[in-house]
């Protein structure tokens, strides 16, 4: 509870006085049973505003009236004048008892009837007709705890039926937004839906590609050992040649020599054959020369025949083999090394496909993500707004602070608490100073120069409460 100053403090009493002296004087102007409403005093120009106290030492500043619009954070002095105006049903200015139980029973203040009426008699100390303004201003320096608790409840009872009016005009937007919310929400769901088969159909084909560039490694892998091989297999093969080409160039030699006498043996078969053929006459002569072109040609097939079995395998030929080899292997390497390209490149633009569905699928995830949290910020909204409404129903059914039928909120309670204990401590500090001015008496009693000598102690007799008057002496 704020605390005021002394400065702030004397001008609210000020400020109350005058607002006191003005509504009295307005009061009073008026023919009893007219203007009762203040804004029929106002429109009938009312009586202005004669002497007034001196303001004390502080800023200047204008009272206004008691119906002055609230600000809007109100101030101590707006509550006080507000549960004035709520209190003063029939604006006459004055709160008669009827005002006020029905103003105390209207906030659900847990006050039972006699402290209703000890504290309206409190607040009435000037006439016992009603609270005037000037006694509502002590009052509420009294109790303020009970002042900002009968204001917020009665701000809370007449806000109650605008509220309600408020939630059910906010009731169908509401809804038509929790509507578009659960649309956009299921159809960024079948989006990604769609996106993750995207995703997962790429995937598929990168694995694919994957695969087919493992494939044309392994091969290229392969026909590059190929390659490597038969390139020895040349190395080798010249190697041997260089090593043995005189002996090559000896058996080639040989070759050659042999096979030229067994074109000479053939030649000569075929004449003899021919002589033969025309000279049967001279067969007895030509077939001794036959049979020794015979015996030559069988010598020099049987010397050709060894000398290629005592011939080692031709180098120049494996040389012509292994350059043929090479020459394949470095075509088929070229073609592997092409292949793994081409494999290499399918694999990169897939990879990129799937990342380019992986983002679109993200994307589709984070716009998901967004319409459930405005469809649940819409479902939020709308439970809020019916909850407001119960609220608002309920302070209307039941009264501000209740939570149901004789049960109070917990702030409500607390409330409840500090208001009690603040009427208890108000009763308990008016007794005290009860008793301070019967001590006070006693002691100005005691220190009179006319007190008498006698058996009776006033201060005995206040003290213990004796229903009669103090005993003086003549």
């Amino acid at each position: 509870m704020y605390a005021y100053t002394d400065a702030e403090r004397a001008k609210e009493e000020w400020r109350h006085r005058e607002c006191a002296k003005y509504l009295r004087q307005q009061f009073e102007s008026q023919p009893r049973g007219r203007h009762r409403d203040p804004a029929e005093y106002y429109a009938a120009g009312g009586v202005p505003i004669r002497a007034a106290d001196p303001m004390p030492p502080a800023e200047t500043f204008q009272a206004p009236p008691p119906t002055a619009a609230l600000q809007r954070e109100p101030t101590q002095h707006d509550k006080v004048w507000k549960v004035f105006e709520y209190l003063d049903t029939n604006k006459d200015f004055r709160v008669d008892s009827t005002e006020w139980k029905a103003g105390i029973q209207a906030c659900r203040v847990p006050f039972n009837e006699p402290t209703i009426d000890d504290l309206f008699e409190k607040g009435a100390s000037s006439t016992p007709d009603g609270i005037t303004s000037s006694d509502w201003s002590g009052f509420a320096r009294r109790y303020p705890m009970l002042v900002d608790c009968l204001y917020y409840r009665f701000v809370s009872a007449h806000s109650a039926e605008a509220e309600i009016r408020q939630a059910d005009e906010a009731a169908p937007a509401l809804t038509a937004a929790v509507r578009r919310a659960g649309n956009d929400e299921d159809q960024a769901k079948r989006d990604l839906e769609a996106e993750m088969e995207v995703v997962a159909r790429e995937a598929d084909a990168l694995r694919d590609a994957e695969g087919k560039r493992g494939d044309a490694e392994a091969q290229h892998k392969q026909r590059q050992e190929g390659a490597a091989a038969a390139a020895k297999v040349r190395g080798d093969a010249q190697r041997t040649v260089q090593q043995q080409w005189p002996e090559i160039q000896r058996r080639n030699a040989e070759t050659l020599q042999a096979t030229r006498e067994l074109d000479q043996a053939k030649r000569r078969i075929a004449e003899g054959n021919d002589r033969e053929k025309r000279l049967r006459q001279a067969l007895a002569e030509l077939q001794e020369d036959r049979d020794r072109a015979m015996q030559e040609q069988a010598k020099a097939e049987d010397t050709l025949a060894r000398l290629k079995a005592e011939s080692q395998p031709d180098p120049e030929e494996e040389l012509a083999r292994a350059d043929k080899d090479l020459v394949d292997s470095q075509r088929q390497e070229r073609e592997a090394a092409v292949e793994l390209t081409e494999a290499a490149q399918l694999a990169e633009r897939q990879r990129f496909r799937r990342d380019e569905a992986e983002r679109r699928a993200n994307a589709a995830q984070n716009h998901a993500d967004d319409r459930a949290r405005a469809h649940e910020a819409a479902r939020k909204a709308e439970l809020a707004n019916e909850k407001k409404k119960q609220q608002a129903e309920n302070i209307k059914r039941l009264g501000p602070g209740m939570e149901s039928e004789g049960v109070y909120t917990e702030a409500a309670e607390k409330e409840n608490t500090y208001v009690t204990e603040e009427i208890k401590l108000r009763q308990q500090r008016d007794e005290l100073e009860r008793r301070e001015n019967v001590l006070r008496e006693v002691h100005d009693t005691f220190t009179s120069p006319r007190q008498a000598a006698g058996s009776s102690s006033p201060l005995r007799d206040h003290a213990y409460g004796s229903p009669s008057p103090p005993s003086f002496g003549r």
